[in-house]
């Protein structure tokens, strides 16, 4: 933000700080009051103009950096203008373009000159018609002078200088004013609703277009739902079929889904049992009962915790023995009982590839994640 005057009036021409002499020697008035103004050019502070003999003014900042403008307008006679742009919230929920970011001649340049209840910083004339031009550095167009620009119709820019520091230089000020327009914005356009109005056919016809787009995107991704959910029926209907067939025959069908997506193979629990000696889960085991690798620990009414394999309870509390000694060594075979069927499990996890190439391998159903096992039918069925 600009604090300290940087322009005054020197014989009634404007003139920068870095273009007078030092201190009364610059002969120069406030731009804002009239009164005599000195030259302070030390070495401590930026170059600025101050009053002299007199409290600075409020208007001597305003109306020099107002007539430093006039003049840098009056030089180029060109200004860059900023992008207009509108929101359609009915069509097409989009930003739309109303005027590009363009350069705009004119032909005169009017400071604070009265418009009805307005007066402006600047006034550009094109082709005859004023443009307002508003150079905000601490005061910024409010809500009212809005309405008021608005009820006389007449277009206003507000360029926002107060990102310029004091000592800044003339070509920054030249650049905000005239060459860009990242601090420029309308408060007002007198042609954006006609533009706008101009626009709205082109609006309906896209949100037209998008619609039908829509409609047929839709209908094709219900139309591969269906397909998918036609496919899918039949695939179940056949893997239901292939179920059917493979049970009837005495196979096996193992689902990897149900256990995590290990894949138990019956062959290596019934091998891995073998190398343990006898109890009531593993002797099962032994003799080739099925069992799907899970563990349940569980309370019953009626019984200890018990290990459960298949649905069956398998260790169960006996009146014979003193109930505390019973507990103690009933925990203790648990947990060897426990430790064993992890190390079976644990051994007869195999990957689908070893799976496939076993000769007891018999098909995979619909997914590769449930197999279809020959070894009980072949092997321990024969037995």
């Amino acid at each position: 933000m600009i604090t300290y005057i940087p322009y005054a009036l020197q014989e009634d021409q404007l003139v920068h700080i870095s273009d007078v002499e030092s201190g009364l020697k610059c002969n120069c008035t406030c731009p804002g009051c009239g009164s005599k103004l000195i030259a302070r050019k030390g070495s401590k502070k930026v170059h600025h103009f101050a009053h002299y003999n007199v409290e600075n003014c409020k208007g001597g900042l305003e109306s020099a950096l107002h007539l430093a403008a006039k003049a840098i307008f009056e030089k180029y006679t060109i200004v860059q203008i900023p992008r207009l742009v509108r929101l359609d919230k009915e069509y097409t929920k989009k930003s739309i373009t109303l005027i590009e970011d363009q350069k705009l001649s004119f032909d005169e340049v009017q400071l604070e000159k009265q418009y009805d209840e307005i007066k402006p910083d600047i006034t550009l004339k094109v082709k005859g018609q004023p443009l307002f031009i508003e150079v905000a550095n601490t005061h910024f167009v409010d809500i009212e002078k809005q309405r008021k620009v608005e009820k006389i119709g007449i277009s206003m820019i507000e360029i926002d200088i107060s990102s310029l520091n004091d000592g800044f230089s003339q070509e920054e000020l030249e650049t905000i004013l005239v060459h860009s327009t990242n601090k420029k914005k309308w408060i007002f356009n007198s042609k954006e609703n006609h533009l706008w109005e101009r626009k709205l056919p082109h609006l309906r016809d896209e949100k037209k277009e998008n619609d039908e787009r829509s409609r047929m995107h839709s209908k094709s991704r219900i139309d591969t739902a269906l397909r998918v959910l036609n496919n899918t029926k039949a695939e179940i209907s056949d893997i239901e079929h292939e179920k059917e067939a493979a049970t009837s025959m005495g196979f096996e069908i193992i689902d990897a889904r149900e256990t995590n997506y290990d894949l138990i193979c019956p062959k290596k629990i019934y091998e891995e049992s073998q190398n343990y000696d006898n109890n009531k889960v593993l002797s099962r085991l032994k003799n080739g009962e099925k069992w799907d690798g899970i563990i349940h620990l569980e309370n019953h009414p009626q019984m200890n915790k018990s290990v459960i394999i298949n649905g069956s309870y398998l260790e169960v509390k006996s009146s014979e023995f003193d109930l505390a000694q019973y507990e103690k060594s009933e925990i203790e075979r648990q947990e060897k009982t426990l430790k064993q069927l992890r190390k079976i499990k644990k051994k007869s996890i195999i990957d689908f590839n070893e799976c496939k190439t076993c000769k007891y391998f018999h098909s995979t159903l619909g997914n590769s994640t449930t197999v279809i096992c020959k070894f009980r039918k072949e092997i321990l069925q024969k037995d």
